[in-house]
């Protein structure tokens, strides 16, 4: 059934960047619930990183025709997740922008969990728990995320505290702090950081509102150096939320940290399992 054009201005855009490398299946998957969400005063916006193939063309096509809260843009030539988002949030018209991913699915009532605790708390980014899948669609278990603005800060060398397919914030917020666009990956980790280290305040939903897809092979955009360099650079930047002291402690041990970015494939997926 076709949706009726809304005539309000949207109160949450949901951002979802795709490129020629998603599957098609789990790209309908992600859109289907994002139309299926309790809160329905949202826009989607399909965000294409450089030419698509023509199945995901297809999907696309189909949904802009389906419901008049779709609408595609993107970036004519492939320039990374961190560009193709920063365009979409230029041009998102909802109060709040959340981000998912084309191989993610979003609980149902997500988006209105995520803003009532956004509006109660005062938080500036919510993330969420999550359950995940593999690409064939078999579960395989919880994402761990920190829950708790104190313990956030102080792991955060440690780890990117924020399932990125789950964040939500103001759109203000980005368009003020846009994605660092020199980095090809990690650049929503160096966000976070950058973010909680000028005082904004982050946290994670307690309960799992999206279905993240794992993958345990390394991402290829970025090159392993290029993830290693740009990894170290944002965990010693973050090790300074601890207390001075702390933070010259664990500096070399977040340098070992990124350090397994450099590791062959097979080892760093068992490390991947492993945590």
């Amino acid at each position: 059934m076709e949706v009726s054009p809304q005539e309000s201005v949207p109160l949450v855009s949901v951002i979802v960047a795709v490129c020629a490398d998603d599957r098609p299946g789990l790209f309908r998957d992600a859109l289907d619930g994002i139309l299926a969400q309790t809160l329905t005063e949202l826009e989607c916006i399909v965000a294409a990183d450089g030419p698509l193939t023509p199945e995901l063309e297809a999907v696309i096509a189909g949904f802009v025709q389906r419901d008049s809260r779709v609408r595609r843009t993107g970036l004519p030539v492939r320039s990374g997740p961190a560009a193709v988002r920063n365009s979409a949030v230029r041009r998102a018209c909802g109060k709040y922008t959340a981000i998912l991913d084309a191989d993610d699915t979003a609980m149902k009532d997500r988006l209105q969990r995520q803003l009532d605790l956004l509006e109660s708390s005062g938080l500036d980014i919510v993330g969420t728990r999550c359950q995940t899948f593999d690409p064939e669609g078999n579960t395989v278990g919880l994402r761990k995320v920190p829950v708790g603005e104190t313990v956030l800060r102080r792991t955060m060398w440690l780890r990117n505290p924020l399932v990125h397919s789950s964040v939500m914030t103001r759109t203000a917020l980005l368009r003020e702090h846009p994605y660092p666009e020199n980095l090809r990956y990690g650049e929503d980790y160096r966000l976070w950081v950058d973010l909680a280290r000028q005082g904004f305040r982050i946290d994670n939903h307690p309960d799992e509102l999206v279905r993240y897809c794992v993958n345990h092979a390394p991402k290829a955009h970025g090159g392993r150096w290029g993830r290693f360099t740009g990894d170290v650079v944002t965990r010693l930047r973050a090790v300074w939320l601890l207390p001075p002291p702390l933070a010259l402690l664990c500096a070399p041990a977040a340098i070992l940290v990124a350090a397994t970015r450099l590791l062959p494939n097979a080892v760093w997926r068992l490390l991947r399992k492993i945590a």
